[in-house]
């Protein structure tokens, strides 16, 4: 029979079968009943992400199976994980510069982080990877290297402990934000809040902005940030808008009509 438990979040058993008596049928039903064993959320589905690992946990053991002519085939090679819909989040930073000193001094040692992240526009991967060395201070730059997801970051955490980005989101960001008053939000509106405060004080920045942000093109912070650029750009379109109008309501002269058989 077959157990899958990877990192010790969940396991079940693959209907009780032998091997030799799976299917892609049972495979498929397995997958969909997994469930979180530990833990606050035990009970709830896994991920897409979370069922693929298992599901390729799964491959390799049966893959070995093939090798040893136990199995004809993979009954798990048809099966895949299909990734939840992605849903566009509205983009919520922090509207002026003292909500985010506000937040940060509710944030307490973590206070500086926060600063950093309104400050530099880097993504919350990068800045959690960020080691001491990566930062210049006579420069005032700072270099990214290289990215996690939650891992260890020394010059964010208060005495050069470990940074969980989890951990920082629900015991830090999320009181800070609580404190102050303020409706909650990813901490990834960190960096919308750097785009968003530049742009809307210097339009001419953009190219830049654009640049420290690691878009492609201008166009791409364009398209994310408009909404925030100063009143005087939809002003200046309002005010051609308005002259087209005019124009067309004004009454001209009228030209002849060509004469019957003419060629313009």
């Amino acid at each position: 029979m077959v157990e899958c438990a990877i990192y010790g979040s969940y396991a079940k058993a693959l209907d009780n079968l032998y091997v030799r008596d799976l299917t892609p049928g049972t495979i498929q039903k397995w997958l969909l009943g997994l469930k979180r064993t530990n833990g606050k959320r035990k009970g709830e589905a896994l991920s897409p992400t979370t069922a693929r690992h298992a599901l390729n946990a799964v491959r390799t053991v049966l893959d070995f199976g093939v090798e040893m002519d136990y199995l004809e085939k993979n009954p798990a090679r048809s099966q895949s994980v299909r990734p939840k819909e992605l849903v566009k989040r509205t983009i919520r930073p922090f509207e002026t510069w003292q909500e985010v000193f506000l937040v940060a001094g509710k944030a307490g040692d973590h206070g500086p982080t926060i600063r950093f992240a309104c400050g530099s526009g880097l993504r919350e991967g990068e800045w959690i990877a960020l080691r001491w060395e990566d930062v210049d201070f006579r420069s005032g730059e700072c270099h990214v290297r290289q990215t996690v997801s939650d891992g260890v970051s020394v010059p964010t955490a208060p005495g050069g402990g470990m940074v969980n980005a989890t951990n920082f989101r629900n015991r830090v960001f999320y009181p800070a934000l609580d404190a102050a008053e303020l409706s909650r939000r990813w901490p990834s509106e960190c960096r919308h809040t750097y785009a968003t405060l530049s742009i809307s004080a210097r339009p001419d920045l953009l190219a830049w902005v654009s640049k420290q942000m690691g878009h492609k093109t201008p166009e791409t912070t364009m398209r994310f940030y408009r909404a925030w650029l100063p009143r005087e750009d939809s002003a200046n379109v309002d005010a051609m808008n308005d002259a087209i109008e005019a124009a067309l309501d004004s009454t001209g002269p009228e030209t002849a009509p060509l004469a019957e058989g003419s060629e313009e």
